[in-house]
């Protein structure tokens, strides 16, 4: 990007900002696993040197960590667990997890998943149990708002609720609007027309969701930005 075009950015309002800073994190870091994805190409197969497999009681897991940056996780092969500074991400075979760690927090969008139990943060002695549709932040106890630590300004929620965790930290759970995610990352609708099938019918199954849940959500509070 050249530096006219920076300067040109850095006029635009809050929300274009922050919906730009993030595209370019994604067109740098935007991955699946497995197979691994960018912004540009497909690599099927590709693991990044860190994660490393144990072996468990019941199947393999791979283990990998995140300190900081996005990362879009959907195995085909093996559960991922993803280790952060607030707490342990599970993802389980053909789920689908947006999980987001900034200096303050850990945020988890469950995108799909086709069983109980497949998106699960853990921190500490405390698990929460992600539902597709569903998001949930970890952060310091202090924040009293979740539009001061929203990662994603162009994502529309609803049914925001919080309350304080053990460390001194807090967690603010809700819904978010999948079609809102897709819009505001292009990335997303580059991997509906990925030419690996793989890939496409991930997509596909996350789209579906999305539409399910949104038939059998709980509320009937509306959708709205968190500036």
């Amino acid at each position: 990007m050249s530096g006219e075009s920076l300067t040109e950015n850095k006029n635009y309002t809050r929300g274009k900002k922050t919906f730009l800073l993030w595209s370019l994190a994604f067109s740098i870091t935007f991955s699946l696993s497995l197979p691994s994805i960018s912004a540009e190409e497909v690599h099927p197969g590709a693991i990044e040197s860190h994660e490393k497999p144990l072996s468990g009681s019941v199947s393999n897991v791979l283990r990998r960590s995140l300190l900081k940056g996005p990362l879009l996780l959907s195995p085909t092969e093996q559960d991922t667990v993803v280790e952060t500074p607030f707490g342990q991400v599970g993802t389980a075979i053909n789920s689908m997890a947006l999980i987001i760690v900034t200096d303050k927090t850990l945020t988890v969008y469950d995108l799909h998943d086709g069983k109980r139990n497949a998106i699960v943060v853990t921190h500490g002695s405390e698990t929460f149990e992600l539902i597709p549709g569903g998001t949930l932040s970890i952060t310091k106890a202090a924040v009293d708002n979740f539009n001061k630590i929203n990662p994603a300004s162009f994502v529309c929620y609803r049914a925001m609720h919080s309350r304080s965790i053990e460390d001194g930290l807090k967690e603010f759970q809700g819904e978010f609007n999948v079609a809102t995610m897709v819009s505001g990352l292009p990335q997303l609708n580059t991997l509906r027309k990925s030419p690996d099938p793989r890939v496409r019918k991930i997509m596909e199954n996350m789209l579906k969701t999305a539409v399910i849940m949104s038939q059998l959500s709980r509320t009937n509070e509306p959708f709205k930005l968190y500036l």
